[in-house]
Formats: structure tokens, C-alpha cells, sequence
């Protein structure tokens, strides 16, 4: 796996600054580069990639509404919350709940999003049951030269990104790198569709 180490010693490389006589220190680097993937990371979750979704699951028992989301949850996959292999169950908001009363319990049929971002189950739980959970994760920001980069497909695309970020501190001519760089990008994002994305559901269709 690629770290943010390797990027940033080919960038300084490609940038003429192998021997850090004009950006000291990497620290300042692995900043330039978390912004680069970070928003990768937020383009994947608007695209709705399959490279980025993930499963998890949440142990639900009688009488309790409301409870913690998976680790790294961040956005919940529509259709993608279920009770072992059953139909999904259907978000509501939770202003519903307030305004019916669902307290008599029973095996739930629907969920909503808390303030808090916790997941509620209506009817409440009338037992123990394990609710499934398809999403897209949250971001961990690079804080160190060891972390290992995502996303591998754009590895080039990050080097090259760095590259011009460099030139531009150095007050250098970055064009031709920019140019580069927005080759890399899009043959990262050519593999990435052909991973393919999720279908969304929108008004009873489904589209790309």
C-alpha cells in the first residue's frame, strides 16, 4: 500500500526538493495532501462508489428506539438498513414517531436519523433483533507520513496534485504539471466508474 511518505518523496523529487531546502518540512505537505484526498473521498460519496461502501450491523433489543450507528457511518445507502435478509426498512423522519404512536412495539418496519445522527427503529423492538446496515464511511484525515493513502486508482493523481501545490509555493511555473495532473485524474475516475456506482431511488425509479 501506497503511505503518504512514498507521495511526497516522489513529488519532492519531481518538484526539484529532494533536499528540502525549500519546503522543510513534510508536515506541511501531508496537510496539502489530506485536502487532495479529502475531497476524492467527497466526490466518491456524491457518486455514490462502490469502492467506498461498507457494511455494518446493529444489535437492537426490546423496548430501546434509539441506538449508536455503525463504526465510520456517515451516509446511510437508501434501501440499505434491513433485518437479516427482509425487505428494507423505510426512512422516516422523526418527527413521525411524535406524531404516531408506535410505543406498543413489534419487529420494526421503518428507521430514522436522530439530531445526534443515532439511528431510531419503529415500532420500538418487541425482542432482539440484528439490523443490517449498508453506508458510506466518514473521513479520516492524514496526520502522519506513515498513514497509508485510499483509494489507490488515484495515487498518481495525489502525487501530481502535490507536485503543483509545491511549484506554486515556490512561486515556479506549475502548468505543465497541472496538465498532468488532470490526465491522472480522469484515468483514475474512468476506473472508477468501471467499478461501477450505486443505483439511486428517486420518486419509485432508480436511477445511475
Amino acid at each position: 500500500m501506497t503511505t503518504v511518505a512514498n507521495i511526497i518523496t516522489k513529488a519532492r523529487i519531481k518538484a526539484n526538493d529532494s533536499g528540502k531546502t525549500r519546503i522543510k518540512e513534510d508536515t506541511d505537505l501531508v496537510k496539502l495532501l489530506d485536502d487532495h484526498v479529502l475531497s476524492i473521498h467527497d466526490t466518491l460519496v456524491n457518486m455514490r462508489s462502490n469502492l467506498l461502501l461498507k457494511s455494518g450491523t446493529i444489535s437492537i433489543s426490546s423496548g430501546t428506539e434509539t441506538y449508536s450507528p455503525p463504526t465510520g457511518h456517515y451516509i446511510t445507502l437508501e434501501d440499505g438498513v434491513y433485518i437479516d435478509e427482509g425487505s428494507p426498512l423505510t426512512k422516516v423522519t422523526q418527527n413521525q414517531n411524535m406524531a404516531e404512536d408506535y410505543s406498543t412495539g413489534g419487529q420494526p418496519t421503518m428507521y430514522y436519523l436522530d439530531d445526534s445522527g443515532d439511528f431510531g427503529f419503529l415500532p420500538v423492538p418487541d425482542g432482539s433483533y440484528t439490523v443490517n446496515v449498508l453506508f458510506f464511511p466518514s473521513y479520516t484525515a492524514l496526520a502522519a507520513t506513515t498513514d497509508t493513502i485510499p483509494y489507490t486508482f488515484f495515487d498518481r493523481y495525489f502525487e501530481l496534485a502535490l507536485v503543483v501545490d509545491m511549484l506554486e509555493i515556490m512561486e515556479r511555473d506549475n502548468r505543465r504539471y497541472a496538465i498532468f495532473a488532470q490526465q491522472a485524474y480522469d484515468q483514475a475516475m474512468t476506473k472508477v466508474v468501471e467499478r461501477g456506482c450505486v443505483r439511486l431511488k428517486f420518486k419509485g425509479m432508480y436511477v445511475n
